[in-house]
């Protein structure tokens, strides 16, 4: 009977540790708008500009709880021609065991289920939002807003699509698609 009841206190924490070192949920792939339309919110001011046609772009390497942001990318088209481009430079995350998410400044956000939500601190003058969430269908939920206290602010969506997943399989975490 002693035994028997090594074995069990033996095998729980074992469990217990296997189950709290769950990989999260997969982000990993090349992800774009499929429709080529995103939503696309400028700032409340007179001389805001009306952009269409916004075309959104992600590119995330995830192998556990290390995440790569290799791209983030906006690209919108006003009335009369003019472009409008927003990128963020690659990010390196770190997922903590509660969901915290950490870059090697600290803490920049949260996994919460099929959702994570950052705060990206540029090297200019501004702040970047971000709120990605894996839906139902398997395509990628994201919604951006930037506010800059300088350059002005946007707020990007999916639109009325998800982006879709394009050219990677799930879990890749190489520099190139396979």
């Amino acid at each position: 009977m002693s035994i028997l009841i090594k074995i069990l206190m033996l095998s729980v924490p074992t469990l217990i540790s296997q189950v709290s070192f769950a990989a999260p949920v997969d982000f990993s792939g090349n992800w774009k708008t499929p429709d080529a339309v995103s939503d696309f919110f400028p700032e409340t001011s007179p001389d805001s500009i009306p952009f269409y046609s916004c075309r959104l772009e992600c590119q995330i390497a995830q192998q556990n709880r290390v995440l790569q942001l290799k791209l983030l990318s906006v690209e919108c088209e006003a009335p009369d021609g003019l472009i409008f481009q927003n990128s963020i430079p690659a990010l390196n995350l770190k997922i903590a065991e509660d969901g915290a998410i950490y870059d090697e400044t600290g803490w920049v956000g949260r996994l919460k289920g099929s959702a994570i939500t950052l705060e990206y601190v540029d090297g200019y003058d501004g702040v970047h939002y971000m709120y990605f969430e894996l839906s139902k269908t398997g395509g990628l939920e994201l919604d951006w807003k930037y506010q800059g206290s300088v350059s002005g602010s946007f707020h990007v969506s999916h639109g009325k699509d998800p982006l879709t997943r394009i050219g990677v399989s799930p879990g890749c975490f190489a520099k190139t698609p396979h």
